[in-house]
């Protein structure tokens, strides 16, 4: 399968492009380790597989509406 069949099948099936499904998964687990783990902000972004934290912290206050710090600060 082409990588371009690929794209367009797991679009239809999803309703979203590959990269955006998987930075949801990533940003949801991230989420579940800032309530269930006292890791660093950086070691979180690692974990969850995101290149940077900074990055990171973009792609979560856009999600969430509110940076990590706030998050883990909750739980």
């Amino acid at each position: 399968m082409s990588r371009r069949t690929l794209t367009r099948h797991f679009k239809h099936a999803t309703g979203l492009p590959i990269v955006t499904w998987l930075n949801n998964e990533r940003l949801r687990y991230a989420a579940e380790l800032l309530e269930v783990t006292d890791y660093s902000i950086d070691k979180i972004a690692e974990s969850a597989g995101f290149n940077t934290a900074v990055l990171f912290r973009k792609l979560f206050k856009n999600k969430y509406g509110t940076n990590p710090n706030h998050w883990y600060k909750k739980f």
